[in-house]
């Protein structure tokens, strides 16, 4: 069963217009669409719909304002009591309260175990969406989901299988990085960094210093020290000649 068919019968025109707003669409794809789609006059009436297919596409300006527009016009239009179709099929939410309004409604169905203690496939009991969460607690406090369809879903329920999105530790130290949800600790010296370096050295043995710095937010000083640590105590590689 495919997303939209999940989603309360929600038209495939108002996902769509999702997939444009979260950025999960391309511009040049929602402009083709917007042309081709004869019943979209009717789905927006003529106000919206003459400022949709009237607006410039490559101006960031004007790009800014029809999704404003049309995301008002499409939480009118499909009330959802969950965040699922707000969040990008990729998405990154710090802990907090933004978290609790995405999990108010998503419940954990399955973990995956050892040795990827971060993993599980939960699912939204309003929408009946399907996602892989990623717990990265140990340093940047956030959740990374991939949107899943129901034949995955399945695939992890009945066969244990699961998606390898999240199964490198690096993947999410990355992604709290490129979305600016990073942190830095007051005595980096006093606390798991050492450990994650040795796990994300384990990942990828050999994984540059300067790497490290950028994924831990650490300054290069401070990133060689714990670095030599966890080469010390775990006897893991890191290139200490990475720039």
């Amino acid at each position: 069963m495919t997303m939209a068919e999940n989603k309360k019968h929600i038209d495939s025109g108002i996902e769509n217009i999702w997939r444009f707003i979260r950025g999960d669409m391309k511009v040049q794809e929602f402009e083709q669409w917007v042309y081709s789609e004869n019943s979209l006059e009717k789905m927006l009436g003529k106000t919206l719909y003459l400022e949709t297919i009237s607006v410039n596409y490559s101006d960031k300006d004007a790009l800014h304002k029809i999704k404003e527009l049309l995301s008002e016009y499409a939480r009118q239009a499909a009330p959802l009591q969950c965040k699922c179709i707000q969040l990008s099929d990729i998405a990154v939410v710090a802990t907090g309260e933004e978290s609790k309004a995405v999990f108010q409604h998503i419940k954990e169905v399955a973990k995956r175990g050892e040795p990827f203690w971060w993993l599980s496939l939960e699912h939204c009991r309003e929408c009946n969406q399907w996602w892989l969460v990623a717990s990265e607690e140990r340093h940047n406090d956030v959740y990374c989901l991939r949107r899943l369809d129901r034949q995955t879903a399945d695939e992890i329920l009945n066969k244990n299988s699961w998606p390898d999105f999240f199964d490198r530790y690096e993947t999410l130290l990355r992604l709290g990085h490129d979305t600016g949800l990073t942190v830095r600790f007051a005595d980096p010296m006093d606390s798991s960094l050492a450990w994650t370096i040795a796990d994300l050295a384990k990942e990828r043995p050999g994984i540059g210093i300067s790497e490290i710095a950028k994924l831990l937010n650490l300054d290069m000083d401070v990133a060689k020290e714990l670095a030599r640590k966890a080469v010390k105590n775990e006897g893991v590689q890191i290139d200490f000649e990475d720039k």
